[in-house]
Parts: structure tokens; sequence; C-alpha cells
């Protein structure tokens, strides 16, 4: 196994997906919710993805799967309950240059997807690598226990404050503001935010009197 985490931007992605049962199913509100452009090919569908067509939200063409189905595709799921169609459509994805997922246990594929909890400014992934997928949500549920409720605002700070030194410093001066971003003792802020229920407010005027204060030292050096 060659898999290397990514965060793929889906927003507009044309996805084929092969096959309309309760696997695709699972899988289609990841993709829909994210604004992906999705197209089932399958004689049948789970009747819980009619609301989805009857909406809009996809196209179904209802027939078997052809090659040709992959024109203009960016991305396909290889969602049939048959091994060795779900592996033949990988092996024609691929020869077209498309990314193609696969819901079998065995068989070629280029992506898995991951078991995913979304927080209000990040994003966490749990994957066991096609081993044991069931487990993956178990392992998701053990990571998010030791997430400090605090972090979501100490990213929103950091990015208004990113966006602070984009706008206002030089490469060089942005370059030595990283550095010392890295020095800032966050984990202790994030213990005392939590026992003490900062605010937004008070997370922005942390980063910015840590800002204001680098700036002070940086210019008795000159």
């Amino acid at each position: 196994m060659g898999y290397m985490p990514i965060l793929l931007d889906v927003q507009n992605l044309r996805v084929l997906f092969v096959g309309g049962g309760q696997s695709a199913h699972r899988k289609l509100p990841e993709f829909l919710g994210n604004g992906a452009s999705i197209t089932i090919v399958s004689p049948t569908v789970h009747e819980a993805i009619y609301p989805y067509i009857a909406a809009g939200e996809v196209k179904w063409r209802k027939k078997t799967y052809h090659s040709h189905d992959l024109q203009e595709m960016q991305c396909v799921m290889a969602c049939t309950n048959d091994p060795a169609l779900n592996q033949q459509i990988v092996l024609d994805a691929r020869r077209q240059g498309i990314l193609a997922g696969n819901i079998s246990p065995q068989g070629p594929r280029d992506f898995q997807m991951m078991a995913v909890l979304r927080g209000e400014s990040f994003m966490l992934a749990a994957s066991t690598m096609g081993q044991a997928p069931l487990l993956a949500p178990i392992l998701l549920e053990d990571l998010s226990a030791s997430i400090n409720p605090q972090w979501s605002r100490l990213i929103a700070g950091v990015h208004r404050m990113r966006q602070d030194v984009l706008n206002r410093c030089s490469l060089e001066e942005r370059s030595q503001m990283w550095r010392h971003m890295r020095t800032l003792p966050f984990r202790t802020w994030l213990e005392e935010a939590h026992q003490e229920a900062w605010t937004q407010e008070t997370w922005d005027d942390k980063l910015q009197e840590a800002l204001e204060s680098w700036r002070a030292e940086q210019e008795g050096k000159l």
C-alpha cells in the first residue's frame, strides 16, 4: 500500500458512481455535501437514493456499465456487488487518467474514503488502510475525545492573524513570523482557555498581543 492522506476539493468534481446499492448510498452524502456533481450508472438504485434523483441532486443513467460512461468524468466510485466488475471499472478509469475508488475488499483502487469528523474550523479523519473499515469510526471517536473544544477558536484566531500577516508583511517578515509562531505556548493556552472558557475575542487579543510583542522585540534589535 502506498496511501498518502490528502484533502481533495470535490466542489463541482464530476463523479461517476457505478452501482446504486447500499454502498453507493452510504458514500453519496459526503460527495454531495461537498458540492460534487454526481452521476449514477446502474439498472436499479436503492430506495434511499430516489430522493436525491427527484431533487435533481443526482443524475441517474438506468443502464449497465460500459467504459464509455467514464467520458468527461474526473472520478469514479466502483460500487457494484461484483468484485470482478469493480476491478474492471478501476482499470478502465486508470487508462483514461481518472481517479477510481473501489468498495470491494480486494482489487485495485486509487483512494480509500476515511471516517471523518468535521469541527467548526478543522477536520479529523481516520482510516484502517482498508483492513478493518468498520473500526475506523470507533478509532475516530477515540481521537475526537481528546480534542480540546477551544481548538476551533484558536484556529479561527490564527487564521485571521495569518491573513493580516500575508497582507501587511514582506516574504522575509512572514518567514520570521511563522518561525516565531511555532514557539508560542499553544498547548498551555488551550488548557487555560478550556478552564477559563475563553471567547473568540480573548483568543484574538492573546494572539495580537503575541504578535505585537514579537514586532517590538524585532524593532529593538535594529
